[in-house]
């Protein structure tokens, strides 16, 4: 069997990074609701096909209760369904995806605060010098030409709903590959829903 632990971290470093680049050249060729369809389509079938070929698969049945999937749903509307729109909607409402990461760089600043975690000084400081490091890097590119105040208020409701979201997923055991299929299957619905109600648009 493949060993989900050494694939696993490879596919979420080139989806994160790459991100940012694929959300501002999809929305060009589609809607915003059609394309977080795709996108929450996309990785369930992605996550599905890894766990079809792990050992993870064998206890998918016997792991999961109705209190969990029901955990599961609110992790995933927090994190795949609030936070991948407002994502989405800061770019679409074309704010400069420099100041998007900036913002969203903030995140591992406030979540300690928000999950009232014990962290030490050196923690903090290697924090700060990362996110210091961010704003160099991006203020180098100078790609902050692009500004608006709506989509300030959605990459700021996007760290709000990631900040919630990774707080209330600590709480929650249950295996990420698991609770990333459940989750990313509840977001497909939800945008599947909202897209056919406002059209698909797709290039």
């Amino acid at each position: 069997m493949m060993s989900l632990e050494k694939i696993a971290p490879l596919l979420f470093l080139f989806m994160w990074s790459s991100g940012a680049f694929f959300v501002k050249t999809g929305l060009e060729f589609s809607s915003v609701w059609s394309f977080l369809a795709l996108r929450s389509l996309g990785s369930f079938c992605l996550v599905l096909s890894i766990l079809f070929f792990s050992d993870i698969r064998t206890n998918l049945k016997h792991s999961l209760s109705r209190n969990d999937i029901l955990m599961l749903c609110l992790n995933g509307l927090l994190f795949q369904v609030l936070y991948q729109s407002f994502y989405f909607l800061s770019i679409h409402y074309a704010l400069a995806i420099g100041l998007v990461a900036l913002i969203l760089g903030i995140q591992p600043l406030i979540t300690p605060l928000f999950s009232r975690e014990k962290i030490t000084i050196k923690a903090l400081i290697l924090l700060v010098i990362a996110f210091v490091g961010l704003f160099i890097s991006l203020f180098g590119s100078k790609d902050f030409s692009s500004f608006n105040w709506t989509g300030l208020l959605f990459a700021f409701l996007a760290v709000l709903s990631i900040t919630l979201g990774s707080t209330y997923q600590k709480k929650i055991d249950v295996h990420p590959a698991i609770s990333a299929l459940v989750q990313n299957a509840f977001a497909s619905i939800i945008f599947l829903i909202i897209s056919l109600c406002n059209g698909w648009h797709v290039e």
